[in-house]
């Protein structure tokens, strides 16, 4: 028997400047993480809502060119933890197609509840302090190119959000 593996293409997409790391990797740039810091001030600038906004708007539609330049129609929600019993949550398991992605990217990004959307083809993980993941079994380079463009920094990453590697 002939198993096939396909190789996935892993990124960290993310608003932080890798320029802006320090040896162990960690951001230094005073900046904010969350829907939360809406009103506070980093490094001199007020986080306004409309800022936000277009922030999270960079990532959602980041997410959707990458999935859809992968060809990639539907995701599945895993692991969901909706405490907070959001409405709008997907159901564990269920299957999200391509259009509806880019919202829930949005409710993760803003901490409504959690979830791994994955299938065999592609992964989207949202982590902690608005650091993103995506995984793809095919070349993205329009997709780099237009986060790029929005001010996003992609960058090869393996996500720690996959099962096996978070502790």
């Amino acid at each position: 028997m002939i198993i096939e593996t396909k190789l996935m293409r892993e990124f960290r997409i993310t608003k932080y400047d890798p320029a802006l790391r320090n040896e162990q990797g960690w951001f230094i740039k005073d900046d904010w993480t969350s829907v939360s810091d809406v009103g506070s001030v980093f490094s001199g600038m007020e986080l306004t809502l409309e800022n936000y906004t277009a922030v999270e708007r960079a990532y959602t539609e980041t997410v959707r060119r990458f999935l859809e330049e992968a060809a990639v129609d539907f995701l599945q929600a895993n692991d969901l933890d909706n405490r907070a019993m959001a409405t709008g949550a997907p159901q564990e398991g269920s299957l999200i197609k391509l259009e509806s992605i880019p919202a829930i990217v949005g409710a993760l990004l803003r901490e409504e509840y959690w979830c791994r959307l994955e299938s065999s083809d592609a992964f989207v993980h949202v982590g902690y302090d608005y650091y993103m993941y995506v995984g793809v079994t095919r070349p993205c380079n329009n997709s780099i190119r237009f986060a790029h463009e929005a001010g996003l920094f992609v960058e090869e990453f393996i996500s720690p959000y996959h099962p096996e590697n978070e502790s």
